[in-house]
Order: structure tokens, then sequence, then C-alpha cells
């Protein structure tokens, strides 16, 4: 049975002389979709509370 970091270093994709890993795109995934729900609540509370 594989373990996790042999699972995570699986290469996924290559860019160049650069080989992107599943942890990589994991990561990147994870930062992206935690920055686009931040955007998102700070949209909805500028939206909702009125500035002085």
């Amino acid at each position: 049975m594989n373990d996790l970091s042999s699972i995570l270093s699986e290469p996924v994709a290559r860019l160049g002389a650069s080989t992107l890993t599943l942890g990589h795109m994991l990561a990147f995934g994870a930062i992206l979709f935690l920055g686009l729900f931040v955007a998102l609540v700070i949209a909805l509370w500028r939206s909702c509370v009125p500035w002085p």
C-alpha cells in the first residue's frame, strides 16, 4: 500500500525543466480557494456594511 508521501510526490505536470507534483497542485488549489473565499467574504461584508 502506498504511503501519503509517495502519492503526493507523483508528477502531474511538466513546465520546461520544472516538474509539478500532486502535492504542489493541491497546495496551490488550497491557497487559491482560500484567497477567493476571503475575497468573497470581504466583498459581501463591504456590500452590507455602510462606510461612514
